[in-house]
């Protein structure tokens, strides 16, 4: 007769054989051995999961201003104090866009320059618009001027100076990236660099408004869009004033 013990009845479904059992050892066993804090206290099921979301969310919508009398709006305007740092964006926002709609011209639209003004003023007056439409306000500026640069006359246009940003390439770098990259194609290549310019360019700025609107401290928000709206801004003046490519990457820019 054998004397080999019998083998416990474990079964694949069992706890000690779990999948996810297996797969999490090796790196529980690695963080035991650096000595790191592992906790304890990590949701597992999805109501414990979806409860902070839920909270969040709800406290969000709580914060909201649903008044609809201008009068408040007013008297934030009189309370406001205006200093250099917060008045110089004001500024470079208010010449950019009113250049830009002086510069407007559409024929098929005559009056949708004015509309664009009323439609800003109005919901910027109203308490219940006015908190997402005035921290956006420097989107709007950035969008305004993208879209009207096409309208500037061609003799106010610089010159299109396509031999600099290879020349400074040249000059930091030791070569010329851009003709490099072109050397070499691959339809792989294409889809990894359609991703983040033509799918996350777009939807990652939303995500991130919504994160910061949810889960950021006070004030967060109106900081994320003044940030993204007076980099963007700059970026369009600096390519109107100084264009370094050809007409054909930037076409909203010089299409007449």
């Amino acid at each position: 007769m054998s004397t080999r013990p019998a083998m416990s009845n474990r079964t694949s479904s069992g706890p000690t054989a779990s999948v996810p059992r297996m797969i999490m050892t090796p790196f529980i066993r690695v963080l035991r051995m650096l000595n790191l804090p592992i906790p304890t206290n990590i949701p597992t099921s999805p109501s414990h999961l979806l409860t902070p979301l839920v909270l969040s969310v709800t406290a969000a919508l709580q914060r909201l201003d649903l008044s609809r009398d201008p009068r408040k709006t007013i008297q934030k305007m009189a309370a406001h104090k205006f200093t250099i740092s917060n008045t110089i964006p004001l500024v470079f926002m208010a010449t950019a866009s009113i250049y830009s709609l002086y510069m407007m011209n559409t024929p098929s639209i005559p009056i949708l320059k004015y509309l664009i003004v009323i439609t800003w003023a109005t919901a910027s007056m109203l308490p219940i618009t006015g908190q997402f439409v005035w921290p956006a306000s420097p989107i709007f500026a950035w969008l305004v001027t993208f879209f009207c640069a096409r309208y500037i006359p061609a003799s106010h246009r610089p010159k299109i100076h396509v031999n600099l940003l290879p020349a400074l390439e040249s000059v930091m770098y030791g070569a010329n990236i851009s003709d490099l990259q072109t050397r070499f194609t691959y339809p792989l290549l294409d889809v990894i660099a359609w991703l983040p310019y033509g799918v996350l360019h777009f939807a990652i700025p939303f995500i991130i408004a919504a994160v910061l609107w949810v889960f950021g401290p006070k004030g967060s928000i109106q900081y994320w869009g003044k940030a993204f709206g007076i980099m963007n801004l700059c970026g369009v003046v600096t390519q109107i004033l100084l264009p370094c490519s050809a007409p054909c990457k930037f076409p909203f820019l010089f299409l007449s």
